[in-house]
């Protein structure tokens, strides 16, 4: 699965190598690079460098494979601590397409499939994705997130989240998250700043299985 050629930003310049001779031997965090500029997906990330404070976690990987290179530069300005990798081979997520049982295209999963892959060694050890379909039935079984996104006391987020369930639009697989509100509305702020990530992640953000997966026996925790 890892056996392709990668170009890895790595002290302000491109390099090239094999992806599983670079995994070797560490304990890797592997995301795509989906909606990676968007505000929702930056907050999200800001709780990702966080897990870098875990003794057991040598990296963390965001993976583009549509051979971009511009967005190296871009991610390293936002998260210095975080690896970029590029690639022209859709090995990888093809290689997860059919380890995962994903009945959507190829080119779908490319620009909508955010995920965590937790390696150690080149094995993976966790796996953790938001869903691609009856995200609303996902979502309300997640007691974490849930709390987390529904606050007891916030009628306000309350408000906003049941209206976008009874509108019955398809706002979590959209091109971009930072237009899906009109600049007018009074809800995009709130949306693009502190619901967002909660509700577009809600089983990657503050996730402690993965968390866990990582301390092993190490009790720190994360702010």
């Amino acid at each position: 699965m890892f056996d392709f050629d990668v170009e890895i930003y790595d002290g302000m310049q491109l390099s090239h190598g094999n992806f599983a001779d670079y995994i070797k031997n560490k304990m890797v965090l592997i995301c795509p690079n989906v909606k990676t500029m968007q505000k929702p997906t930056l907050k999200y990330f800001q709780y990702l460098e966080k897990l870098l404070n875990l003794q057991n976690l040598d990296e963390i990987i965001i993976i583009d494979s549509t051979g971009s290179k511009f967005f190296h530069p871009t991610v390293h300005s936002f998260f210095p601590k975080i690896t970029t990798v590029s690639t022209t081979s859709e090995k990888y997520i093809q290689a997860l397409q059919k380890q995962k049982n994903k009945s959507q295209e190829l080119h779908f999963l490319l620009k909508n499939w955010t995920f965590q892959q937790l390696l150690n060694n080149n094995i993976e050890i966790g796996f953790w994705e938001q869903p691609q379909d009856n995200h609303w039935t996902h979502l309300t079984k997640n007691k974490r997130a849930m709390q987390e996104l529904l606050p007891k006391g916030n009628t306000y987020d309350w408000k906003i989240v049941a209206n976008l369930f009874r509108s019955k639009s398809d706002f979590w697989n959209v091109a971009s998250y930072n237009f899906l509100f009109s600049e007018k509305d009074e809800i995009r702020n709130k949306m693009l700043t502190e619901i967002g990530h909660k509700l577009w992640f809600f089983n990657l953000y503050n996730n402690k299985d993965l968390e866990d997966a990582i301390n092993g026996n190490n009790t720190e925790k994360i702010a």
